[in-house]
Formats: C-alpha cells, sequence, structure tokens
C-alpha cells in the first residue's frame, strides 16, 4: 500500500500510520498508529510509534469517527487534525501504508524527479559482489584465503567488509567512481587481517571507514 496524503487519502484502517513533519518533542518525524481503542472496542486511538515517545498513546478517536467498516473518516480527520496534532500543518501529513519506512516527498519540491543511484555507482557493487561472492575480490592478497568459509560462520565480517568498500568510494558530481580498486583494495585488507593473524593492514583502518551508518 503507498502513501498518500491525508487530504487526498482514503478512510484510514487499523495499522495504518500517520507520518507528519514537526518534533514531538526532539524528532524531526513522528509516526502514530491507529489501534483500537483500549477503552472503547468501537472507538480508535493514536498511538505514537516512533521515537522515544513510542508506546504512548497520544489521543482517543470518538466513535463517531468511525465508519460501519471500522476505518476513520477522512473527513473528519481533516477537520479535527489541528487539535490532534498542531505542530504539523493537515497537509504535510501522510497516511502511510503498512511497510514504507521514509517520508515522501512530494513531487512539487523535487521537481518531478527522484534521485538515484548513478549507473556507475550501481556498477561498482555489482562487480565488488561479483568477486566477494566467487572467492576472487581483492587478488592477490587474498590468493590463498578463504574467506568466504569464515564469513558463512561470521557474517558481520561480510557486512563490515562491504562498509569499507562503501565508504572508501569517492563519486565525482556526475555519479561517476573515482578510485574503485583502492576501495575494493581497503576491503581486502580487511578481510585478510581477519583470517589471517600475521597480517596488519596499512594504514590502520580510520573510524568512518568501518563505520555502519
Amino acid at each position: 500500500m503507498e502513501a498518500t496524503r491525508l487530504i487526498d487519502s482514503a478512510p484510514i484502517r487499523i495499522g495504518q500510520r500517520f507520518r507528519c513533519k514537526g518534533k514531538y518533542p526532539y524528532e524531526d518525524v513522528v509516526d502514530f498508529m491507529v489501534i483500537k481503542s483500549l477503552k472503547d472496542a468501537s472507538s480508535r486511538q493514536l498511538l505514537v510509534v516512533s521515537g522515544f515517545m513510542a508506546g504512548r498513546v497520544h489521543c482517543d478517536i470518538p466513535n463517531e469517527a468511525v465508519n460501519d467498516w471500522g476505518a476513520i473518516d477522512r473527513t473528519w480527520m481533516i477537520e479535527h487534525w489541528p487539535t490532534i496534532y498542531s505542530d504539523c500543518p493537515v497537509e504535510d501529513v501522510w497516511v502511510m501504508g503498512y511497510d514504507l519506512p521514509e517520508l515522501p516527498v512530494p513531487d512539487e519540491q523535487t521537481g518531478g524527479r527522484r534521485i538515484h543511484v548513478s549507473p556507475e555507482l550501481s556498477s561498482a557493487l555489482h562487480i565488488f559482489s561479483y568477486w566477494i561472492a566467487n572467492g576472487t575480490v581483492g587478488m592477490p592478497l587474498l590468493e590463498g584465503i578463504d574467506y568466504l568459509s569464515v564469513c558463512r560462520e561470521e557474517p558481520s565480517l561480510l557486512q563490515t567488509t562491504y562498509a569499507i568498500f562503501v565508504n572508501n568510494l569517492e563519486i565525482d558530481e556526475n555519479g561517476s567512481v573515482l578510485n574503485y580498486g583502492y576501495a575494493e583494495q581497503r576491503a581486502a585488507q580487511y578481510l585478510r587481517q581477519y583470517c589471517d593473524e600475521d597480517y596488519i593492514a596499512e594504514p590502520p583502518f580510520r573510524y568512518f571507514e568501518v563505520e555502519l551508518y
């Protein structure tokens, strides 16, 4: 189910979420999930499901707002939204589906465009993944090193290896990858250092290289 603005949405059912701009009290985005009221099964409540206030019932939605199918009437929500959550204008409220993790950006704010990974960056990731999968990444540094067996036992090793590769990539303003070989070499050094206790990578890995964002 895709996200729609509240002002354009259909009736809102249990389990759907309102995603809003604003602070509650210290966060840029807040999610409210529609749940069956803990007080009255014919009514609804909005439960905070994001941030450190998660788990708190934000407000009650009376049964007069609930239609015969158990959904909250959109018109009622639009009319009463300023009293429900005044930190976000009703025009900026989104009704979310059940598995959409990001705040949608209206087309008028992006000129109808979305930002995508460049073909060159996508290609670099594909190539690196291929060499990783067939056991030939970082040759000749990893020649004779069975890192795949180690990765099967320690999945976090592969996770950090990918982080090092991606964190070292440099991309120009056109999306072209400038240093694929260096990024692959650093990833290979990490694998070698993990699998070979006598090997020490030079230079030592810096904090940003191993960061898992």
